[in-house]
């Protein structure tokens, strides 16, 4: 089985805005914009992730046979991961627009904006479960090795070392290379769609 992704995806939640016009509302998104996890600034939309990662409650077990060395009398265990679950969830935070003063093309251009900011940050959770999965093809791959003078000593020692391995590798690291990917999906797509306030 190995490692493996539990996405339960994200919720959305929303804040008010409303004006008369595009740049009013543009307006009241700069001051009641939700923050940046990351920068700090008021963005018009925003994605919190959560990650849970128990690298403590990892279970192991042999990389095939566990066999003895005739030379030495010793049992040598190759062990690697049989299970570990890596928990990933969202909240989005978007704009919901409360006002009937706009003009049939104002309207049509924040409905673009809002459909494109919401799918932006949609895009957010897929960037975090692709880099999540990466991680784990690493953590699959990973092997320690240890003999005993049976093959419980062995395998006990093989896997404590492997615990140890993955504790000195990952332990904080996942978290850093989600906000990483969440930090290169925005500046490739200049932190999502923006609002032409020039249509009224």
């Amino acid at each position: 089985m190995g490692a493996s992704l539990r996405s339960r995806g994200a919720k959305v939640t929303y804040y008010t805005v409303a004006g008369e016009s595009l740049p009013e509302i543009e307006e009241q998104i700069k001051k009641k914009g939700p923050k940046d996890p990351i920068s700090g600034k008021r963005l018009a939309g925003v994605t919190k992730l959560r990650l849970s990662v128990a690298l403590d409650r990892a279970e192991f077990e042999p990389a095939g046979k566990i066999l003895e060395d005739e030379k030495t009398d010793l049992y040598a265990c190759r062990g690697k991961v049989k299970k570990l679950e890596i928990g990933l969830s969202g909240v989005i935070t978007l704009p919901r627009l409360q006002t009937k003063d706009l003009s049939k093309k104002a309207r049509s251009e924040w409905e673009r904006f809002a459909k494109d900011l919401r799918k932006h940050q949609t895009q957010h959770l897929a960037a975090a479960e692709a880099e999540i999965n990466k991680v784990i093809v690493e953590i699959d791959e990973m092997r320690a090795e240890a003999q005993g003078v049976s093959t419980q000593e062995a395998s006990d020692k093989a896997y404590a070392q492997l615990r140890r391995d993955l504790v000195e590798r990952y332990r904080g690291n996942i978290d850093k290379r989600v906000e990483w990917a969440q930090q290169k999906f925005d500046n490739k797509n200049n932190y999502g769609p923006t609002l032409n306030t020039k249509i009224s």
